[in-house]
């Protein structure tokens, strides 16, 4: 509540919370109008491939381009350029056009969407540390974890609703009007940065390499990234693109049920932001390791599910809650991590760089999921769905193991 007080937080923090709302509407629906418009797993795996591949080439770039200008005017710009494109696409789509044009109108507000963001992104997360002080900073980043996932709640329950009563159309409505009220709010928001003066213009390239160079030099916030390689491979072919496809296509079930499993993910996100959001937790490398052999555990439960569902043992019902429990459990695993390993990033990363090196760890984490998702689509459509739970798990095994024998990581320790 103290923080909610401060009027520079409360400004970013509710223009986000507008923006996140419409976000989760409009990216839910978007997985379920994709698999609508080509009922094929693969197009849905190639059409999310090419936007991240799209952000994982522009991030680190627009991650240093971002550290030549004031952090406020960057993300203003961004969410009012998403709230335009949006609309617009919901204009063409109110048109009534043939799917080719839809395909197109598609493609190209993706396109726009995911070179805006990924300028968005580095500046959003380096604008934190700025306008909160680094005694509250873990208190912060618990209030954006419990804001996300709130919203993911809202966004998903209520995306899963008015697509199946409106359609696509009034999500992208919604989502701009979002987006455009959450560029007001940052308007006011009063940030004083030291690289928002005259700076040098260096050459734009090595500004890039300089951040990467930053990141490599320290061990311990690499071994982090090679980490987040390889559970992020695992959970964009089950969350992006197995999951949706088992709800919706193999299983044939309702909406509602693909909203129920992402809510349990933001509901175990949020208890666990709450518990470890008052909670400072010194030894970052333990905890890393921790998370990451729960994972085991967690997907296994996803395999459990499909197995009794597949072989008719249990009701939809019941194979809905163990998919929320296995949500659940993922969520309030990944609050245990990411808190903590913000928090050491925040505390160690120079200002000058912030905006490089956030950016270059979200394109690291990202870095395999266009082939990620490319490769759990064709295993779906050759092998079966369950071929990508196998195989993520396997992943995850091989993952935790790098974190229990990498000693870097107790560099990240205070």
């Amino acid at each position: 509540m103290q923080l909610l007080k401060e009027r520079n937080f409360s400004l970013f923090y509710f223009g986000s919370l507008v923006s996140y709302i419409g976000s989760m509407l409009c990216n839910f629906a978007t997985s379920l109008f994709i698999l609508d418009l080509s009922g094929s797993a693969i197009m849905m795996s190639l059409f999310l491939a090419y936007t991240t591949i799209i952000q994982l080439v522009l991030t680190p770039i627009m991650g240093a381009y971002s550290d030549r200008f004031s952090k406020k005017k960057c993300i203003v710009v961004c969410d009012f350029l998403f709230g335009i494109t949006d609309l617009a696409l919901a204009i063409i789509l109110f048109m009534g056009v043939s799917n080719t044009y839809i395909w197109i109108a598609v493609i190209a507000n993706a396109t726009i969407n995911t070179i805006v963001s990924s300028m968005a992104q580095p500046a959003s997360s380096s604008i934190i540390p700025l306008i909160v002080h680094k005694d509250k900073l873990q208190k912060a980043y618990s209030l954006f974890s419990v804001l996300f996932d709130l919203t993911s709640i809202i966004g998903v329950i209520s995306g899963a609703t008015l697509y199946a009563i409106f359609g696509y159309k009034i999500l992208l409505v919604i989502n701009a009007a979002t987006f455009i009220f959450a560029s007001i709010c940052e308007l006011f928001i009063k940030v004083h940065e030291e690289k928002a003066e005259v700076k040098e213009k260096t050459d734009f390239m090595q500004e890039v390499k300089e951040g990467f160079t930053y990141l490599y030099e320290r061990k311990e916030l690499l071994a982090v990234a090679k980490c987040s390689v390889l559970i992020n491979v695992c959970l964009t072919g089950i969350f992006a693109i197995s999951i949706p496809y088992l709800i919706n296509t193999h299983f044939d079930l309702h909406p509602m049920v693909l909203a129920v499993t992402s809510v349990g993910l933001s509901v175990g996100s949020i208890i666990g932001a709450l518990i470890y959001g008052e909670k400072l937790i010194k030894k970052v490398s333990m905890a890393i390791q921790i998370g990451f052999t729960r994972l085991i555990f967690i997907s296994i439960i996803f395999i459990v599910a499909y197995f009794l569902m597949q072989g008719g043992y249990i009701h939809w019902t019941l194979f809905s809650g163990l998919l929320f429990m296995g949500s659940l459990s993922l969520g309030f695993n990944g609050a245990y991590i990411q808190l903590p390993l913000n928090v050491s990033y925040a505390k160690r990363v120079d200002s000058n760089f912030m905006g490089r090196v956030m950016a270059i760890r979200s394109t690291l984490a990202t870095v395999a999921s266009p082939l990620a998702m490319v490769v759990a689509g064709i295993l779906i459509e050759y092998l079966g769905v369950i071929s990508v739970f196998i195989s993520c798990t396997c992943l995850i095994v091989f993952a935790a193991i790098y974190t229990i024998r990498n000693k870097a990581l107790k560099g990240l320790d205070d």
